[in-house]
């Protein structure tokens, strides 16, 4: 019996060890999808979400979870998930990308339906956004880069996926 715990508990660790965290895809993040609503996207990941204190909109609303997606934030439009945003931590996209890589890591995974242009807020040459289509052109990933490194990201649908200030 002592044996086939030491090996229960072991195995256990093993499978959380190999867990993959969600990742961010063009509609969606993990099994939480564009489209859903905000008990639906909460039951997908198996969490709460909260609003942050500066987040006050009845229109457009953001969201965070409770635990252990720090710096991953999901927007709300008239009920229903739009648009997901990674700020910080370790989150990637479907093809490995996270924030830190090179923007040269980006054109390799995505080499057709990419766009780039000029950042709103960081200077040129530095700041540019590289916006890919998912091959239905309805949703996309956007990449924030400062000096040829990925500074956040975010998947949804059109308009909101181009937003520079979040809601706006």
């Amino acid at each position: 019996m002592k044996k086939f715990t030491v090996l229960l508990l072991l195995f256990s660790a093993t499978s959380a060890a190999l867990a993959e965290p969600p990742s961010i895809r063009f509609n969606g993040f993990g099994s939480a999808s564009v489209g859903m609503s905000k008990a639906t996207v909460e039951r997908a990941l198996s969490q709460k979400l909260e609003q942050p204190p500066e987040s006050h909109d009845i229109e457009c609303e953001y969201f965070e979870a409770t635990k252990g997606l720090s710096g991953v934030l999901f927007m709300f439009v008239q009920g229903k998930l739009v648009r997901i945003d990674v700020e910080k931590g370790k989150t990637q996209t479907e093809t490995g990308i996270r924030i830190g890589d090179p923007m040269s890591k980006i054109k390799k995974a995505y080499p057709t339906r990419l766009t780039i242009t000029a950042h709103q807020y960081i200077p040129a040459p530095q700041g540019k956004y590289v916006t890919v289509k998912s091959p239905d052109g309805k949703n996309a990933i956007r990449f924030e880069i400062d000096n040829g490194r990925v500074v956040a990201f975010y998947s949804g649908r059109f308009p909101e996926v181009e937003y520079v200030e979040r809601c706006l």
